[in-house]
Order: C-alpha cells, then structure tokens, then sequence
C-alpha cells in the first residue's frame, strides 16, 4: 500500500482512529492499549533522534515488544546515563526533565506533539535518583493520551544494548517505525530479581508481583545467559550498594497468588505462581554455580 499524504494533521488523525478502531475490532484487542503503545511509540521516536547513546528503554514496554506478549504497560521506564558532574549547577532529576523536554520538541514528521511536565515524584533507591514525568501527547492540536515516565538516573547500563525496531504504527502515512536502544534481557532480569529479593520492612511489604511475572516471561524462551546474568546481576547490586548475592530467593507472600493469576493469565503464562517460584530458583542456582568461576563474595 502506497502511504498517502494528509493536508492536515485533523486529517491524519482522523485516518489514525479509524485505523486503530478496525484493529482493535479485528485482532480483538483493547482500543485504548492500542492508543497507548502508538503514544509510547511516537515519543520513544523522539528520544532516538535527539540522542541514541545516552538512554535505554527497560521495564513493561520493553518485554511487551521484544517478547510480543499482551502485557497491558501502562507507563514507560527508561534508564539515562547521566551523572552530577556532568551538568554542574543542575540537578540530575533537572537534568533529566530538560533532555526529555529537548527531545519531545524534536519533529518526527508525524503530526504528534508532546508535552513533558514537572515530576510529579521522585524515584529512591538509585545511584543519582530518579523521577516520575507525567507525558501528554496530542494529535491535529487535539488530546491524544497522557501516560507517565518514569527515569531512573545513573543507573547501570550493562553493554551491549539491544536494538529493537518499534512497530509499524503509520506506514500508512509514509512515517517509518524508529529503532531504541534497549537493556539486554539479562539485565531486565538482573533488575526484576534486584526488586523481588530487596528485603522490606514491616510497614513496607513488598507487592511487586509483576517483577515475578515478568522474570518468568524472560526464563520462557531458555535465552538468558547465566554467565552474563551473573555478571550483571553483581553490577545492578553494587550498583546499588548491596555487594552480596542472596544465597537464595524467598517464597513471596501468599497475598501474591489472586494477582499473579490475573497477571499471568494476561501475558499467556500457564504456570501458577508456586512454579513460577521454582523456575526462577532454580535459573537463581544456576547462574550462582558460575561464581567458582569469579573471586566474588556470596551470603
């Protein structure tokens, strides 16, 4: 199909909600997730153009397209490379909502605008912080879809990178599909095992069911690297100041069963939540059975 020029950017969106509409009706799937990922799409577009080498796409989004699983992602997470030293005077959270902001006012030729506001949070834990920007997206001068950002900043990046191409989303309308840079599967994995094995305190459960779903995602094709994910399990944990290894990984809560169900049901996972507790321990031994191979300290 040849892509057709629009005159105007109503006309073009115009053309992409009965594009989307006939999709969604087609293939069955949930309109708004539709919207959704073109948004994501149409702002990661951006991000490329302005900068390939200082950013990484992670967390929901990423796994949602590499692994083409129906994960309903409803925000995007990025890691940016960036420390204090390099923009003395500014904040790293400033200086990531300044390289966002140069970014969403890059002219992709799409008839998209965007609009980074203030972080609405700021994200613990991380080296140089992190934070939450609310993104609102417009089409022909009109609300398209708001979502949030969230930026961890100074945070390891394991290379290489992974580049994926984003889905075709406007050939219709002779705009190409962008490529990003993405974190390796074994550092989404490494990251995942860093959140679900961070001891909690009392008043502070920990209710990240997702972060077992998704490491079961990333164990399904029998890709991941031992090695590697050991390797780069000691970078994420030094990285953020924890120099140990569990020894091993403990049972979650039993409160995780009714949510993981729902979650794994979503993404095509069959196992129940206690499998899905043995696969990752037993990936967990595998990759700790390579640290004879390394002069590195376990607990």
């Amino acid at each position: 199909m040849n892509p057709q020029s629009y005159g105007s950017g109503s006309a073009f969106r115009i053309a992409l909600e009965a594009r989307l509409k006939d999709r969604a009706t087609t293939e069955d799937i949930d309109l708004q997730r539709l919207r959704r990922r073109v948004a994501f799409d149409r702002f990661l577009s951006r991000l490329a153009i302005q900068d390939h080498e200082r950013w990484a796409l992670k967390g929901g989004y990423a796994l949602e397209i590499e692994l083409d699983i129906a994960r309903s992602t409803r925000d995007l997470d990025l890691v940016l490379r960036t420390s204090p030293e390099d923009t003395p005077g500014s904040t790293p959270v400033d200086t990531a909502m300044a390289f966002l902001r140069t970014s969403a006012a890059m002219d992709a030729h799409d008839y998209f605008a965007f609009a980074v506001g203030h972080p609405m949070m700021e994200m613990e834990g991380l080296p140089y912080g992190g934070a939450r920007f609310p993104i609102e997206s417009r089409v022909g001068g009109r609300p398209f879809l708001t979502f949030h950002l969230d930026v961890a900043i100074g945070d390891t990046i394991v290379m290489p990178l992974q580049t994926i191409v984003l889905k075709d989303w406007l050939g219709f309308a002779g705009v190409a599909a962008a490529m990003v840079p993405v974190l390796s599967r074994e550092q989404q994995f490494a990251e995942k095992l860093h959140a679900y094995a961070t001891p909690r305190d009392v008043d502070h459960p920990n209710s990240r069911v997702k972060d077992l779903v998704d490491m079961v995602l990333l164990l399904k094709d029998g890709t991941l690297d031992p090695a590697q994910t050991l390797d780069t399990l000691i970078s994420v944990f030094r990285r953020r100041g924890q120099p140990r290894l569990p020894i091993a990984l403990g049972a979650p809560p039993s409160s995780w069963a009714t949510p993981f169900a729902a979650m794994a049901s979503e993404c095509g996972i069959s196992t129940n939540m206690e499998e899905a507790c043995e696969n990752v321990g037993s990936f967990y031994l595998r990759v700790l059975g390579e640290l004879p191979k390394r002069s590195v300290e376990r607990s």
